[in-house]
């Protein structure tokens, strides 16, 4: 008996801010299986952050949201910047400013 294997995959559906000026990532598990996250943050002033998010985010449900906790323009945002992670789907882990 052939098992079917399983699917992982996880990307950012948005990054947006609220009334304070705070800026949002917001997470998707696209996937049965849940893994931690690697996020590298590009902001307007040419400063990168990598963020490491653990598994336990997961834990309210299918979708996370993590605010920035550094002021300053997200210009990008890519999940698992190394491609470490299983992943099916590569396309939906990076988002830009328009």
């Amino acid at each position: 008996m052939m098992r079917r294997p399983r699917r992982y995959a996880q990307g950012r559906s948005s990054a947006a801010s609220d009334m304070y000026k705070r800026q949002a990532v917001a997470l998707e598990s696209l996937a049965g299986v849940v893994m931690p996250a690697e996020l590298q943050i590009s902001f307007a002033d040419g400063g990168t952050e990598i963020v490491l998010l653990p598994v336990e985010m997961w834990n309210q449900g299918p979708r996370f949201s993590w605010t920035i906790p550094r002021a300053g323009v997200v210009n990008k945002v890519v999940v698992d910047p190394r491609a470490v992670y299983p992943d099916d789907d590569r396309t939906n882990n990076t988002w830009s400013r328009q």
